[in-house]
């Protein structure tokens, strides 16, 4: 983030100047290995959403432009009014040949690349893509020869003329090499099996490929306009499907199954393979990974058991409904209309078939519902239409479910389901960022909830990013997903991306109690036994042993990242934590090198710090005695990839823990054992 709000920024004399900022996503994106939990903390003000925001600007949904709030007011100089994001990926084997890949926003709204794609296979495919966008949008031309929708049918010009003109306007805003008379009229040509037709495509084809350049923007705006032209032929279509008696009811599921769905991913398809989207498509043939998956901004949801029921006269109005029916790909006017014939014909058949109807196409949605939910318990949705109301029901196996008995992870998913991922767009490497998530949700409630998005975020390969402050969604077994926000006297925001207790913040635990807002929060249970090692990649594989061995007492040891210890100060401020964290019951776990004599010896001389024990790392931990090469190698911090293995293993160690050997669950067995005697004596 560079002069984005106030992150990006440092002082330059009596001024500012612009700077730059980073916040770390995800540590690993190798294919299977990407996804996890990281939470944003930060005291009230600081910038936490504001980083939020940051990574909601490349969600597909929003407009390109910067807007208002995001240009610093810390400083007018014009250089500081200058916001630019990137979003990178870091390919590295070791220091010496990583590459970096970026997409850039920048003041304007505008995205750039670095390295550029490669144009001459992104020229192939966009042109394919426009062959593929205009053929459909003759499609819909096409289907307006059928009689019912000539004018003595409808008030107001036909469609055919109207959908018409919003393809020229296309051609006229965004074909700049095409001749200023150039135009297209598709009198006589609406049936595709027509040589007129075969021969006016022929001609104008080409001459529009070489020339249209369109923006994802660009194109919702032309959908919506090609939308409210043909809403008003839908409501005409409804009416003469629920009179019964017009031939030529059988048009409008043709319409929709056909032609609008047809278009409307192919337009959704085009939008995807612009030039953001192809330099990603380029980035992910060469690496096998996505660079920047789609960007999700959830906002909370909160669905009860009243909510899945609605009169059907209200049901547009319904959130959960809407989100229900957009799932099933099922238009609720349907619904409506059906209810309006049966209410005018007293055929309280035509709600059965209707009921019947939906209910062949709710187990579609019921199993998207339970891939993502993951439960060995599956579960079923039903549809119920009485004669004034619809209800959703829910079974788990044999049993009706009711909502507010369940656990809450099922709640917050089943809100986030039908609230977010209903349309099935979620794939691996995409980013779900939450503001303020469970503040409504009691102590239980918040753990429960944290563990949910942790499993959920790891299954799907997917990132959550969520702003909080909620002491209790922060576990010390996972100090990994830290990243904390902080303000400094100019109100600059900055990010420490690896919470270790010698970070570049002064106080770092001072600052996790600030950032939840609760300065006498224990960020561990009182009487526990305190493990503090060098680096998170000890921490990350220690914590991840900590959670498949069955040893007693285990879950009573707490582990905590140190950082490195470069001066003398940096001894007295690490004793200093230590002691806010826990002043007994500790053991400092360093490698036999120059930092633990001098904190041994500090140890030995401060009357306040002789009850830590310190203690050689490598009586503890000897990497020859690990025979897994895979373990072995992620105490090697000197490459990037090894370093950031640890969180991978960390993350999988559930699903992986039956593929270590024996010999390494012993030597980490005994590790344990050898900490709870230490402490012990």
């Amino acid at each position: 983030m560079e002069a984005f709000r106030n992150f990006g920024l440092a002082k330059d004399g009596d001024g500012f100047k612009p700077s730059s900022e980073t916040l770390i996503l995800d540590r690993n994106f190798e294919p299977g290995k990407a996804g996890g939990l990281v939470l944003l903390i930060g005291e009230n003000g600081a910038g936490k959403s504001n980083a939020l925001d940051a990574v909601n600007h490349f969600a597909w949904t929003t407009d390109n432009r910067f807007i208002d709030k995001d240009y610093t007011i810390i400083s007018w100089n014009t250089e500081c009014r200058r916001p630019r994001i990137t979003m990178s990926c870091i390919c590295a084997g070791s220091p010496s040949n990583k590459q970096k890949f970026s997409i850039t926003k920048e003041n304007g709204g505008v995205f750039s690349f670095s390295p550029e794609a490669e144009n001459s296979a992104t020229s192939v495919k966009q042109k394919d893509l426009k062959d593929r966008l205009f053929s459909n949008f003759f499609t819909f031309c096409q289907i307006e020869a059928d009689t019912f929708l000539e004018n003595r049918y409808t008030n107001s010009r036909p469609i055919e003329t109207r959908l018409n003109d919003i393809l020229n306007d296309v051609i006229r805003t965004h074909c700049k090499d095409l001749s200023a008379d150039f135009k297209i009229d598709i009198s006589g040509c609406a049936y595709p099996n027509s040589e007129a037709y075969k021969e006016f495509l022929k001609q104008v084809q080409s001459q529009i490929m070489s020339s249209l350049k369109l923006s994802t923007q660009e194109i919702d705006r032309i959908k919506e306009r090609i939308w409210s032209v043909i809403r008003e032929y839908m409501d005409f279509a409804h009416r003469q499907e629920s009179s019964m008696y017009d031939p030529h009811k059988d048009m409008y599921e043709r319409f929709v199954n056909e032609v609008y769905y047809k278009i409307g991913n192919d337009l959704r398809f085009f939008a995807e393979n612009d030039q953001f989207f192809q330099y990603r498509t380029n980035f992910k043939e060469r690496f096998n990974i996505d660079l920047v998956g789609k960007v999700f901004e959830y906002k909370s949801e909160s669905f009860s058991d009243k909510d899945l029921e609605s009169r059907w006269t209200n049901i547009s109005n319904s959130r959960f409904f809407s989100a229900l029916f957009k799932a099933l790909s099922y238009d609720i006017a349907i619904v409506e209309d059906r209810y309006q014939t049966y209410k005018h014909l007293d055929g309280y058949g035509i709600l059965k078939d209707l009921q019947e109807d939906i209910n062949q196409k709710l187990p579609k949605v019921a199993n998207d519902f339970n891939k993502l939910y993951n439960s060995p318990s599956k579960y079923s949705f039903e549809i119920d239409l009485s004669k004034d109301e619809i209800h959703f029901l829910i079974r788990k196996g044999n049993q009706r479910v009711v909502l507010k008995n369940e656990a809450t992870g099922f709640i917050y998913f089943f809100n986030m389901y039908f609230g977010l991922l209903y349309d099935g767009s979620l794939k691996p490497g995409d980013i779900i960022t939450m503001d303020e998530p469970a503040t409504n949700l009691s102590v239980p409630a918040q753990k429960e909830l944290r563990s949910f998005l942790k499993d959920f975020a790891i299954r799907n390969q997917v990132l959550i990013l969520c702003a909080t402050h909620c002491p209790f969604l922060i576990s010390p077994d996972n100090l990994d997903e830290l990243r904390i926000v902080s303000c400094d006297e100019n109100g600059i925001a900055s990010i420490d991306n690896e919470y270790t207790l010698l970070s570049k913040h002064s106080k770092a635990t001072i600052d996790v109690k600030r950032a939840l807002t609760i300065e006498n929060y224990q960020i561990i249970k009182p009487g526990s036994k305190v493990v503090f090692v060098e680096s998170m990649e000890e921490y990350n594989i220690l914590t991840a042993f900590k959670k498949v061995l069955d040893i007693e007492g285990i879950n009573d040891i707490y582990f905590f990242p140190i950082g490195k210890v470069d001066e003398d100060e940096d001894i007295a401020k690490l004793m200093d934590e230590i002691r806010r964290i826990n002043k007994q019951n500790s053991i400092i776990l360093l490698p036999n090198d120059t930092a633990f004599k001098r904190i041994g010896d500090y140890c030995q001389k401060d009357a306040n710090s002789r009850n830590v024990l310190v203690r050689n790392y490598s009586s503890f931990i000897n990497k020859k005695s690990i025979p897994d090469h895979s373990i072995r190698t992620l105490f090697v911090t000197d490459s990037l990839c090894l370093k950031y293995g640890s969180y991978y293993f960390k993350n999988h160690i559930p699903s992986i823990k039956d593929s270590l050997s024996d010999k390494t669950r012993d030597n980490f067995r005994e590790i344990f054992k050898k900490i709870l005697n230490d402490i012990d004596e």
